[in-house]
């Protein structure tokens, strides 16, 4: 059981990691100025956590 815990665990962080890739390029392509690029990384990464933690506790 251990084992599937942490294959779940995995799949998240993968699965979340992917995700956050894709949400940052998108700071880069509408952040014009290095205060809003890291406004919206810092909001995006927010939310990135807490889908993270939300997928390990389903697990």
């Amino acid at each position: 059981m251990d084992s599937t815990i942490r294959t779940k665990w995995k799949n998240c962080c993968a699965n979340e990691h992917e995700r956050l890739a894709a949400e940052l390029e998108t700071c880069d392509r509408l952040a014009v100025t290095p205060p809003k690029w890291h406004r919206c990384a810092r909001l995006i990464s927010r939310r990135s956590s807490r889908r993270a933690r939300q997928c390990m506790l389903q697990a």
